[in-house]
């Protein structure tokens, strides 16, 4: 078996979000870790007002797109 060398992770907001808090800031610290890992690690995101649709915080590549629900599309 091979070793784990990416990871997407879904989530309607992210740490920027106005309404982010807790399950997100928890989301972001174990993308953090994977990636410090040498894992790439991509959050699949939902989009914001004043939000850039790529991102790079703390080695976790962000994706915003869509809305609340449609992210997931």
């Amino acid at each position: 078996m091979s070793a784990l060398r990416s990871v997407l992770l879904l989530c309607w907001r992210d740490i920027g979000h106005p309404q982010g808090g807790g399950s997100e800031a928890y989301l972001q610290r174990i993308g953090a870790q994977l990636a410090a890992s040498g894992i790439a690690v991509t959050l699949r995101t939902a989009r914001y007002p004043g939000a850039p649709r790529h991102e790079l915080v703390d080695g976790v590549r962000i994706s915003r797109a869509g809305g609340r629900y449609s992210v997931y599309l």
